[in-house]
């Protein structure tokens, strides 16, 4: 594997956990139940005429709810992003039309900063090759701030402490895939820093989460089996951990979370190397801040009785220099 600085994304269960943090976030909304069954629906109705799916909810630092994603007629799918009034439910300020953007695209990701502006990044579906937006809207009504059009797919993202956007896409360029990171200023969208790695074997990068940490670091997901951190100053990879155990024939590394001391908590899949057809398991680990070394390992499968030969060897993380 090569790294190098340079210029070079089931319906049901993520709708149950947006119901959930809705119950969680908004306590007193007016329209209670009718407001959670809005967001829990696979389509619902923006206003007459329109459908659409959230991919993304937070807050506002005043409590108000933004959420983003798609919204269209029929089978069309328009970026959609709108602020609500946390206590009722009321549309503060919503946008579906971004000139030079779409008409088809999704965002995926989004964040507020201290000042309560809104960050989103998600994927252009009409351009003839991969393209992602990036989009600072102004807070209070939604006027767009600035806007980077980049090269990839999915276009995943998260806010920095300082109140910057990382971003992360695979994509390829001349013929080669790679995994391409950056840190865009919140002040005006400009590469504060940026990092690629390419692999020479060409694994299939899986650029569909980006965590940052509390001091700024960014833990993503590289590919099916591995999981970086890069420094928040410059985007030094601090360390890659391989989740594929020694007798594992396959795995595949679902989410990434920072905790509040930088640990990284990794959930996955794997299947060990048994016969006929494997035993699945569920992973769940945590590694440590600075090297990536694992801290603890939890796994289990469907089958009670199978827990003892869940795996037990799990791979050191590779520290880079």
């Amino acid at each position: 594997m090569e790294i190098s600085n340079g210029p070079r994304s089931t319906f049901s269960l993520n709708a149950l956990l947006l119901a959930a943090l809705l119950a969680l976030i908004c306590p007193a909304l007016g329209r209670g139940e009718d407001f959670v069954r809005q967001w829990t629906n696979s389509q619902f109705v923006f206003e007459q005429g329109t459908v659409g799916a959230v991919s993304a909810v937070t807050r506002t630092p005043d409590g108000d709810l933004v959420a983003c994603g798609s919204g269209g007629v029929s089978n069309s799918r328009e970026f959609f992003v709108a602020r609500y009034a946390a206590e009722t439910g009321a549309v503060r300020w919503k946008k579906q039309s971004f000139p030079g953007l779409g008409p088809n695209g999704t965002f995926y990701s989004l964040g507020t900063d201290a000042d309560g502006n809104v960050f989103m990044s998600g994927i252009d579906e009409t351009a003839a090759s991969g393209t992602i937006a990036v989009v600072k809207l102004r807070g209070g009504d939604g006027a767009e701030l600035w806007r980077r059009n980049l090269p990839g797919v999915w276009g995943f993202g998260a806010m920095t402490p300082a109140g910057d956007f990382a971003i992360t896409t695979s994509r390829v360029t001349a013929g080669t895939q790679e995994l391409w990171t950056a840190v865009l200023a919140g002040s005006d969208g400009a590469t504060r820093w940026e990092r690629v790695v390419v692999d020479a074997s060409q694994r299939q990068f899986d650029a569909r989460q980006i965590q940052v940490d509390p001091a700024g670091n960014v833990v993503l997901i590289l590919n099916t089996r591995q999981v970086a951190k890069l420094a928040g100053t410059d985007g030094a990879l601090l360390w890659i951990h391989d989740c594929n155990a020694a007798n594992a024939r396959s795995s595949k590394v679902r989410k990434v979370a920072a905790d509040a001391a930088g640990r990284v908590i990794v959930s996955y899949e794997t299947t060990l190397n048994t016969r006929p057809f494997g035993e699945h398991f569920v992973v769940t680990t945590m590694l440590a801040a600075a090297d990536g070394t694992p801290l603890w390992v939890s796994s289990s499968n469907s089958c009670p009785r199978r827990l003892s030969r869940a795996p037990t060897t799990f791979p050191q993380s590779t520290r880079l220099a």
